[in-house]
């Protein structure tokens, strides 16, 4: 090869890497370290899909606020996107809501309960301090107070509340909504800009996982 023929081949190569780079940003725009954290050791997940873990807690308006934009965004997933949603037990006030996560869980009223709960903290303002003040909103809903009372008693809710601490550590969270993608990831509303991009960068971070997976 002589020597033009040499410097057209690198220049166009040169712009084909060029042309390229746009599209390598375009594929992942968000950043480790500014968007989202690696975690690390990686936390080990539940069932056979991509897991995703939303965590939140009751009284946190934003987690309220979330909560629409995130239904919309679930109903939209393919099969291989496991949504979780995990109560941040980071203190008494907040593993007191947690426990009423779970009572609804074990009663299998969550579809009713989850709003509910919302509802109560943030439009009808009422002050849930101790896992007992809950009791009122599961009658709302239509269970008993002996239900609740038994569910919130039953054996394993100090397991699931030990667990949904324990998780909440080593995700390494620090306040919510926030979430985490394939026990690997952790992004949050502050950190990814708006409630918006977390999801993008969830939905970035599955993309991911997903061609990982593939072998890609």
């Amino acid at each position: 090869m002589n020597i033009h023929r040499r410097l057209v081949v690198l220049a166009g190569l040169s712009l084909g890497l060029i042309g390229m780079t746009p599209l390598l940003v375009q594929a992942e725009p968000f950043m480790v370290g500014q968007h989202y954290e690696e975690i690390s050791p990686a936390v080990p997940t539940e069932g056979d899909g991509i897991e995703v873990v939303e965590l939140f807690f009751y009284g946190c308006s934003h987690c309220a606020a979330f909560e629409e934009p995130l239904n919309a965004w679930a109903a939209k997933q393919p099969a291989d996107v496991e949504l979780r949603r995990l109560p941040a037990a980071l203190n008494e006030v907040w593993a007191a809501a947690a426990r009423a996560f779970y009572v609804a869980e074990f009663l299998g009223v969550s579809a009713k309960a989850h709003p509910a709960l919302f509802a109560a903290f943030h439009r009808e303002k009422r002050r849930l301090r101790n896992a007992e003040d809950f009791r009122p909103v599961f009658e709302a809903i239509g269970v008993s107070a002996a239900d609740f009372d038994g569910a919130l008693a039953s054996f394993a809710m100090e397991g699931k509340i030990r667990q949904a601490a324990e998780a909440a550590r080593a995700y390494g969270i620090t306040g919510v909504p926030a979430m985490i993608v394939a026990g690997k990831y952790r992004t949050s509303a502050t950190q990814a800009g708006s409630q918006e991009d977390m999801l993008r960068v969830v939905d970035m971070l599955i993309e991911r996982e997903r061609a990982l997976r593939q072998g890609q």
